[in-house]
C-alpha cells in the first residue's frame, strides 16, 4: 500500500535542522534519508477479507520533496472461514444479528411493472438479481424479457401497455398550443402554455376538449403602448416592406388527414402589429386567396393559416385563418406574401428541402430577421417537436426550435 506522506518529510526536516547542517543537507539531498515510513495504515476490510500491512515500509522520494511510502501486505484472512464472523474495522468479528450482509437474504421475485421506452413496452423478467452495491431496500434488478413496438398495431404505449389513442384523447394532454391572447383596453391578457383536457363524445367517439387559463399581464407602456392580439405593440401598421413578415414553418406533408390537415405560419418580426386585410398569398402555379378584414398579427408574434376549422385533422388546435383553394406541394412548390402589390416574403422549396412525413418544415430561429434569412435549404430542417395529439411534429403559434447544426 503506498502513502504519500508529505508531513513526515518536513517532520524529518525539522528535527534535522536543530542537529548538524551535514545532516540537513543529507536531508536535502534525500527525503527518504531517514526512513519516515513507520506508521502503517491499520487493518482494513475488502467485504469479508481482513488485510494487514507490514510495520516498516519502504520509502520512494518524490521530486517535491515528499516521500512516497509503500506497506506491503502482511497477512490476509477471510473472516467467513473462521465461522459466522464478518470483517468489521479491519477485524473478524462475531456477525451480530442486526448487522446486514449485502444481498444476504434478499430473494428477488418480484417482477416490476411493465414501463414504457418511447413507444415500446418494455416486460420484465420474473426473477431478478441482487446488486449488493444498491441501498438496502433497492437491490433487485431485473431484465428486460420481451419488447412490444406499440406502433406496429397503430397504437401507443402509455404505462407500459399498448392503448388505441383514438380512445385516450387526453393521453397525452394535447392541448399545448394556446389560442391567440386578447386585450382590455391596453391590457393584454395572458394564456397559459398548457391547458387541460377533458373528454367529451362527438358522433360516439370520444373527443378532447382543451380549456386555457387566462389572466391580465401588466398594461402596456411606451414605446409600446398599444394591445393588439393580447400583445403589446408600438402601434398598428400595414406590411409594405420585404420581411415586414416571414414564411415560418410549412406542414405540406402531413402524417394523415391528407391536405385537409396542411397549414403554414407567419411570423411578424416587428415590434408593431400589423394588418393584414387585403394582402394575397398565392403559389406559382395560379392558387391563391386574399386575406379578409380584420386579420392582426401581434407584434413579435405567430398567425397560422390552414384548410380545416375542425381540430382533429390539425392535430388538435385551429388554425387563426381558414383559406379554401390552397395546396402544398410535397415535393415542389412556393408561397408568396404579396400586400399592395409589394412581395413581403416569398419560400420557393424542391424535393431536396425537408420533407419528412408528419414533419412541419421549420425555419431555424436564428435565420427570422429578414426575408432573405429564409430563401435558402440550410435555413431549414424538419420539426421534432409533438404538438396537439403527437400526431404531427411542429410548433405552431410558438418559436422554433434552433435547426441541429449540419
Amino acid at each position: 500500500m503506498r502513502i504519500d506522506t508529505p508531513w513526515l518529510g518536513v517532520g524529518v526536516a525539522l528535527v534535522v535542522l536543530y542537529g548538524s547542517a551535514c545532516a540537513d543537507q543529507l536531508a536535502q539531498d534525500d527525503s527518504c534519508a531517514a526512513n519516515p515510513c513507520i506508521t502503517a495504515p491499520p487493518p482494513q476490510c475488502s467485504g469479508t477479507i481482513k488485510t494487514v500491512f507490514q510495520a516498516l515500509g519502504t520509502c520512494t522520494p518524490d521530486p517535491s520533496g515528499a516521500s512516497i511510502c509503500d506497506y506491503p501486505i502482511a497477512q490476509q484472512q477471510d473472516c467467513a472461514l473462521l465461522g459466522d464472523k464478518i470483517c468489521t474495522s479491519g477485524q473478524c468479528v462475531k456477525k451480530p444479528d442486526d448487522v446486514l450482509v449485502p444481498c444476504g437474504g434478499v430473494t428477488c421475485a418480484e417482477r416490476p411493472a411493465a414501463d414504457c421506452d418511447g413507444q415500446t413496452a418494455r416486460i420484465y423478467q420474473s426473477i431478478g438479481t441482487c446488486n449488493p452495491d444498491k441501498p438496502v431496500g433497492a437491490q433487485c434488478e431485473y431484465e428486460v424479457e420481451a419488447l412490444l413496438d406499440c406502433t406496429e398495431t397503430g397504437f401507443a404505449c402509455r404505462e407500459g401497455g399498448c392503448i388505441n389513442p383514438a380512445l385516450h384523447p387526453c393521453d397525452p394532454n394535447p392541448c399545448n398550443i394556446p389560442p391567440q391572447g386578447s386585450c382590455a383596453g391596453n391590457t393584454p391578457t395572458t394564456v397559459t402554455q398548457i391547458g387541460t383536457c377533458t373528454e367529451k363524445t362527438v358522433d360516439n367517439r370520444p373527443v378532447a376538449q382543451c380549456a386555457y387559463p387566462t389572466s391580465p399581464a401588466a398594461a402596456c407602456q411606451a414605446p409600446t403602448v398599444e394591445c393588439y392580439v393580447g400583445r403589446c405593440a408600438r402601434t398598428l401598421e400595414l406590411p409594405d416592406a420585404a420581411g415586414d413578415l416571414l414564411i415560418n414553418e410549412v406542414m405540406k406533408n402531413p402524417a394523415s388527414q391528407g391536405d385537409e390537415a396542411e397549414w403554414f405560419e407567419l411570423f411578424n418580426p416587428n415590434d408593431a402589429a400589423l394588418q393584414l386585410d387585403g394582402c394575397v398569398v398565392s403559389d406559382d402555379g395560379g392558387e391563391s386567396f386574399t386575406i379578409g378584414a380584420d386579420v392582426v398579427i401581434a407584434a413579435k408574434g405567430f398567425l397560422v393559416f390552414g384548410s380545416s376549422v375542425d381540430p382533429k385533422p390539425n392535430g388538435g388546435f385551429i388554425p387563426d385563418y381558414l383559406y379554401a383553394t390552397f395546396v402544398l406541394g410535397n415535393n415542389a412548390d412556393e408561397i408568396t406574401i404579396r400586400c399592395d402589390a409589394v412581395i413581403i416574403d416569398r419560400v420557393l422549396w424542391t424535393d431536396q428541402w425537408p420533407s419528412g412525413t408528419g414533419r412541419s418544415m421549420t425555419l431555424g430561429t436564428g435565420e427570422t430577421a429578414t426575408a432573405s434569412g429564409n430563401d435558402f435549404l440550410g435555413a431549414w430542417c424538419d420539426a421534432s417537436t409533438p404538438y396537439g395529439d403527437g400526431t404531427n411534429l411542429g410548433s405552431p403559434r410558438r418559436a422554433n426550435p434552433a435547426c441541429p447544426a449540419p
